[in-house]
């Protein structure tokens, strides 16, 4: 474990004894330290977590996409967030997903067959879903607005993708308070629950 997490050696520590509420506080520190580097490492060589900002990880606090205390319903916002969580991790299934590890499928939108439902088509492109993420969208750019000088509008697919699963890998092009980025998420994780509910039930109706 000393030499595992970069601790003082035997020797060092017996020519000059810590005091034990030191020790332990240098234990910890080491010890997250470590695994903040190796958590962190390993998550950058996934091209599933692309989205996701990594570098926000610390020990023992929560990333703060999971902070939905400051909601006026936290019980709503987890079902909410379920989703949210899904979309950035890359394990919501998606046409295009579905089509590699099943027989028969196709990776063609279900919903609109025009074309590959991708993580893109699905929270930017897709035709059925546009009335929702219409009156989304102009609250994402209201915010956006507050906290940088562009234009949701007129930002890359990649950009505006970023801005609706986890903004903070954006930074220093936000540069509003935190309160606004706060705020900013709350309507993205909004946006991709209602995405998800008119996709299910418009998957639902097809069915039938």
């Amino acid at each position: 474990m000393i030499f595992k997490y970069g601790l003082p050696s035997p020797l060092q520590l017996l020519n000059c004894a810590p005091k034990k509420v030191q020790w332990k506080i240098t234990v910890q520190i080491a010890i997250y330290k470590y695994w903040k580097e190796a958590i962190i490492s390993s998550g950058k060589s996934y091209a599933s977590l692309r989205h996701l900002n990594i570098d926000a990880y610390n020990p023992g606090k929560y990333h703060h996409l999971l902070d939905i205390n400051t909601t006026n319903d936290p019980t709503r916002e987890t079902t909410r967030l379920a989703i949210k969580l899904k979309l950035v991790t890359g394990t919501y299934i998606l046409q295009n997903k579905r089509f590699k590890y099943t027989e028969n499928e196709t990776p063609i939108c279900k919903l609109c067959d025009q074309g590959d439902e991708t993580l893109c088509h699905f929270l930017l492109d897709c035709q059925i879903l546009e009335p929702i993420r219409r009156k989304y969208f102009h609250q994402i750019d209201e915010m956006l607005q507050l906290i940088s000088e562009e234009k949701f509008t007129t930002l890359s697919c990649h950009d505006k993708i970023q801005i609706i699963l986890d903004c903070s890998l954006l930074n220093p092009r936000l540069k509003g308070n935190s309160e606004n980025i706060v705020k900013l998420d709350a309507i993205c994780r909004q946006m991709s629950y209602s995405l998800h509910i008119a996709r299910y039930r418009s998957l639902d109706i097809k069915r039938k």
